[in-house]
Parts: structure tokens; sequence; C-alpha cells
């Protein structure tokens, strides 16, 4: 568990120097959600904090269909996690009960430079979606 932000940066950026020196555009995380469609464990996990359906009416790990965000563009569409801005009423609830992720996110689209970079003294990377001057 990452314990600041700054934390989180670092393995963040860890991240982005690994997948760019191998030539990877898109990461995919080992540690969350299911490696499969038949994989109710993972899909369990990812979806509910005790890795356990919390009581009656909430959805079924094998009722989700988990895709990502190039499976749902249009043809030639590239994805954007920012698109004109983000703003904390961009997020929504769905019926997972993950109010706290969903509070943690709409904060988060507060702070443009969490989003973003641009925390200060930021190595700059000409990949980044923001400029130099943000960077650092």
């Amino acid at each position: 568990m990452l314990e600041s932000e700054k934390a989180a940066l670092a393995q963040v950026a860890a991240i982005y120097s690994s997948l760019k020196a191998k030539g990877i555009k898109k990461y995919i995380d080992p540690d969350f959600g299911p490696r499969d469609a038949k994989d109710k464990a993972g899909s369990t996990a990812a979806m509910y904090k005790e890795g356990k359906i919390p009581s009656p009416g909430y959805p079924e790990p094998d009722t989700v269909e988990w895709v990502s965000a190039d499976e749902i563009c249009e043809p030639g569409e590239v994805p954007q996690f920012v698109d004109d801005g983000a703003g904390a009423n961009d997020v929504k609830q769905g019926a997972l009960g993950d109010c706290w992720f969903i509070s943690a996110l709409s904060v988060i689209a507060t702070r443009d430079e969490l989003l973003v970079g641009g925390m200060s003294g930021m190595q700059y990377d000409t990949d980044m979606i923001i400029d130099k001057a943000m960077a650092s």
C-alpha cells in the first residue's frame, strides 16, 4: 500500500518508464481484476473490499463483463483518461457499493496535478500530455 502522494507518483513514474523502455503502450495491472472471463475470484476481489459479496442485492461477479477502454471505443478512436479536463461531477456511482472509491476519484478530479503530473521537480518526458513548464 502506498502511503503518500509522493510514493504513488514515484510508483507511476517507475511503471511508465518500464513500459516505455519495453515499447508497451497499455498498462495492465497484475494485481487488479480478473485474469480472464472465468476468473470469478479475481472479479470478486476487484469488486468488493473483502473479496466477497457484502449482502444480497449486490451484483454477482460472474454477471459483470470486464473490458478495457479501447474495447468500448469506436474504431479508430483513441481512449483518453482525461478529455477536456476533469471535474468532481464526472464520476458516477454504480451498483457496486463503491462510494469510498468514487469519493476518492471526485477529490482527485479537483487536483489536476494528480491527474496529469505537474508536481514540482517531476522529470519531463515528451510523451506526457502536459508541457515542460507544468512538469517543472
